[in-house]
């Protein structure tokens, strides 16, 4: 031993020193980690889990509120879909009650249109045989001037119809 401490230039008190030394620090180690390194390592760990319980929460809280989210829209999504379904009954409706209105008005129309060529067909018989009448009044007049040219043609006879 003695010539591992010339190695070192060391004396045999100075072993004693480095052997007292070894025992003060392993004292010193296990007070010191009795009095500050585990509650500082315990203060850590508990900061730890608190830091990571409150990702979690947050995270746990963000997947809530996403689910919610989705709800949400799948209702929004609903109720356009029913909002527009109404819209085309609406629209449906509507254009049902105007092909309605529509066939009635050409039944009218149609009707209408009977009635006003039925008066045309009276109008023009009547005119016809007002103009037949007339034409045979002219057919008289014109034959009496061609016999008689210097003579009047009486008036009963231009009157006629």
């Amino acid at each position: 031993m003695e010539s591992l401490l010339k190695n070192f230039d060391l004396v045999p008190l100075d072993a004693l020193m480095i052997l007292v030394s070894a025992v003060l620090f392993v004292i010193l180690w296990r007070t010191l980690a009795q009095v500050l390194f585990n509650p500082y390592i315990r203060l850590i760990e508990a900061r730890e889990r608190a830091t990571v319980g409150a990702t979690e929460g947050a995270q746990s809280d963000r997947q809530k509120a996403e689910a919610v989210t989705q709800q949400y829209e799948q209702q929004l999504l609903n109720a356009r879909i029913a909002a527009m379904q109404g819209k085309l009954a609406v629209v449906d409706n509507a254009k049902a009650q105007a092909a309605q209105v529509i066939e009635k008005a050409e039944g009218q129309a149609q009707e209408d249109v009977r009635s006003v060529r039925w008066q045309i067909a009276n109008q023009r018989e009547s005119i016809k045989t007002k103009s037949l009448s007339q034409v045979q009044t002219l057919a008289d007049l014109i034959i009496a001037r061609v016999k008689n040219p210097i003579t009047k043609v009486n008036s009963t006879t231009s009157t006629r119809q």
